[in-house]
Order: structure tokens, then C-alpha cells, then sequence
């Protein structure tokens, strides 16, 4: 989405195993990426410490201030990974959008297993509400069960990027089909 960028920022909420089914381990190895990663977890935070060069904060990712965390006003990535995901929600909904942009956000929604159906929806709408652009709905980690939306905004994100991107359907979409062409 950004193009082989170099030297980005990222948010990670809820950061889990530092190398397994991480989504910032990429960037952070190979591009020199910088960035803040969070978990309530205090195992998962001493063993991301051990390996990742990335700060990392044990703690309770609702009650954070983001708006003092976050010095820079355009983040390149933000991931919102939390359990159950109407953690997820909340944390998105506390998150300063009126003084932060992020370039991409990859939200885990856990539609499979939301028996109120009602995050995926509502996290949608709000996203939208910012001016958030969905790009790729519906990823999952096998032919049918939906955990995660991947949004971008608009404004710095590149279109044909975005235009290239672009995948929407209610089809849940299997992420390593999806990044390496095989859909």
C-alpha cells in the first residue's frame, strides 16, 4: 500500500508473538520501520522485547492516551488486534483521528466469532465517517471465516495504489491468496 516505503512509523494494538502471524515484523527487519507496539499481555511484551527493536508497552490498550503517545500527525500504519474484538472497537473509538492521520489501518473485527454481528459493521461505519477508504474487506485465514478490514486514507495513499488494491466483496479472502496474487 505504501509502496516499499522506507523508514515509516506504525501503532501496533495488540501485538502478540513478535515474529508469528505479526504484521509489523516485515517493516520493522527489512524496511526500517519504527514504531510503538502495545499488549496487556506481560509474557507477549517481554518476549517482543527480547526480539524487536520497536518500543513496547504492557498495558491495557483502552486506557492509554494516544493523543500523548503519538507525537508525529501522520502515522504510516496502525493495526488494531485486540481480544474480544469489541476491545478492538473501543480502542479504535478512542484513538485521536482529529489530530492523527494514519496512511493505513489494518482492523481485526473477528466477524467469524462476533455472535452480535455487530463490530465489523459498526467499525465500518465509523472509519467511513472519517473519510477512511475500505480497500480490502473480509480477510481471513481460510475460505470462510472473515477477521479483518484493511482501510487507507485517501489523502496519503497513492490512487492507483489504491485503485490496484481495491478487492470488496462479502467473499471472505484469504490474506496470503489475496497478497500473492492468487485470487
Amino acid at each position: 500500500m505504501l509502496d516499499g516505503k522506507k523508514s515509516g512509523l506504525f501503532l501496533e494494538i495488540g501485538c502478540g508473538n513478535p515474529f508469528f502471524c505479526n504484521n509489523t515484523v516485515l517493516l520493522e527487519k527489512l524496511f526500517g520501520w519504527k514504531g510503538i507496539s502495545i499488549d496487556i499481555n506481560k509474557k507477549i511484551t517481554e518476549n517482543f522485547t527480547k526480539y524487536r527493536t520497536s518500543l513496547v508497552l504492557n498495558s491495557d490498550a483502552t486506557l492509554i492516551d494516544y493523543e500523548k503517545l503519538l507525537k508525529e500527525k501522520d502515522i504510516d500504519y496502525l493495526q488494531i488486534d485486540c481480544d474480544p474484538a469489541i476491545i478492538s472497537y473501543k480502542v479504535l473509538s478512542i484513538i485521536p483521528f482529529e489530530s492523527h492521520r494514519f496512511a493505513v489501518i489494518t482492523f481485526e473485527h473477528d466477524f467469524y466469532a462476533d455472535k452480535s454481528c455487530e463490530v465489523r459493521e459498526k467499525s465500518r461505519e465509523y472509519l467511513n465517517s472519517l473519510g477512511y477508504e475500505l480497500v480490502v474487506n473480509n480477510i481471513a485465514f481460510n475460505e470462510s471465516c472473515s477477521f479483518e478490514d484493511w482501510w487507507v486514507h485517501p489523502e496519503l495513499v497513492k490512487k492507483d495504489i489504491i485503485f490496484k488494491m481495491r478487492c470488496l466483496s462479502d467473499q471472505a479472502k484469504k490474506a496470503d491468496d489475496f497478497m500473492f496474487g492468487r485470487l
